[in-house]
């Protein structure tokens, strides 16, 4: 990977505590964030600036099944 690649790469884990409504918004949120930046496909990346590459994004958003429902105790 080419050291600019290495300066911006990116994990990580967050634990934030949601209900199921502001679980759907933040889905919704990160889809419009990340909708906001060109595709990968055929004519986009014709236009796109030099140095551009196709890169993935996974993201799971789901209860924590470990933790007792109402516990209280998060990570």
């Amino acid at each position: 990977m080419p050291q600019e690649w290495r300066d911006v790469f990116s994990i990580g884990d967050m634990f934030p505590r949601l209900t199921p409504e502001e679980a759907r918004r933040l889905t919704d949120e990160l889809r419009a964030v990340i909708g906001a930046y060109r595709r990968d496909t055929r004519e986009e990346r014709a236009t796109a600036p030099e140095g551009a590459q196709r890169v993935s994004i996974v993201s799971h958003i789901l209860p924590d099944l470990e933790e007792p429902p109402g516990s209280g105790e998060g990570r």
